[in-house]
């Protein structure tokens, strides 16, 4: 990893994902570029009066994120190469273009804790921000704290679209010398052995030389079997990846998201399985405003 991006609003969970940020960039020797997009009004006050920036507003925001990059400096020594971007736009849009302007690998952002980033996960807008994201986004519960990440936890459903999200996993866990454990659980109601060992089999002749390991074991439902396989692995990140979308929202379902992880401090990796997409607004969409959750 060479670039992570961390917007920020400079709310307390905002705050605490670039802290999160700043160790993980310094460990891997990446630049963090820390990103506040103040946000365009979606209609102008007066019907025709176009928008006109406030210089003032803009330089008290440039100056709330040097203090937050000096003071991450003095935390992790001056090595920590950190870069500040206080910009004027919407906020998919713009973090959607700084993400292709700095090549970045990762972006990490707060959130109010892991079920309500669930559920936000499947609402329209957050949804359409993770597929449209060109790199991993990485998503930081309030109270998490980065004390390394040796053991990532890949959720699987064994299908043949699992080599370009497994190249985007790898891209991060080898700076961080961390094993990738991928895990299959099996429901009573399924019955497709046969071709999930042939998608294991695929996944071990194309990953020949990495740090993995690969289960498929037997749940009553895959949150419980999830549940039990990070307690056991003692997995520090769950890694999901969004190109199989039934998939992905069986697991992630608002009404079983609050039971998928016993600690609320466990940070979320979600990983595009294709490159990024010029974004197309209409009129409509560019009113949508993402913030980090509060």
């Amino acid at each position: 990893m060479k670039t992570i991006i961390a917007p920020t609003d400079f709310s307390d969970n905002a705050t605490n994902a670039v802290r999160y940020a700043a160790a993980l960039a310094h460990q891997v020797k990446a630049k963090l570029v820390i990103v506040h997009i103040i946000n365009l009004p979606s209609t102008p006050i007066e019907y025709g009066t176009p928008f006109l920036p406030c210089v003032q507003l803009e330089e008290g925001y440039a100056q709330e994120l040097n203090r937050l990059s000096k003071g991450l400096q003095l935390s992790h020594g001056f090595g920590l190469e950190i870069e500040t971007d206080c910009q004027y736009g919407h906020f998919l849009a713009n973090l959607n273009e700084t993400v292709k302007a700095k090549a970045a690998d990762l972006v990490v952002m707060g959130t109010k804790g892991v079920t309500n980033f669930l559920d936000k996960l499947m609402g329209t807008n957050t949804s359409l921000f993770i597929r449209m994201m060109a790199c991993p986004v990485l998503a930081i519960p309030s109270d998490a704290v980065f004390s390394g990440i040796r053991n990532i936890a890949y959720a699987s459903g064994f299908d043949c679209g699992e080599t370009i999200p497994l190249q985007r996993l790898f891209r991060i866990a080898e700076p961080l010398q961390a094993e990738v454990s991928i895990i299959n659980v099996q429901t009573e109601s399924q019955s497709n052995i046969f071709c999930d060992n042939h998608v294991i089999r695929d996944i071990a002749k194309n990953f020949p030389d990495k740090d993995l390991s690969i289960a498929q074991i037997q749940g009553k439902d895959i949150v419980g079997g999830l549940h039990q396989f990070m307690q056991d692995k003692q997995a520090e990140v769950l890694a999901v990846s969004i190109h199989m979308r039934s998939f992905f929202e069986s697991l992630f379902h608002r009404s079983i998201s609050g039971q998928l992880i016993a600690s609320p401090s466990l940070p979320l990796l979600a990983l595009p399985d294709k490159p990024y997409r010029k974004l197309y607004l209409k009129a409509k969409t560019e009113e949508i405003i993402l913030e980090p959750a509060e």
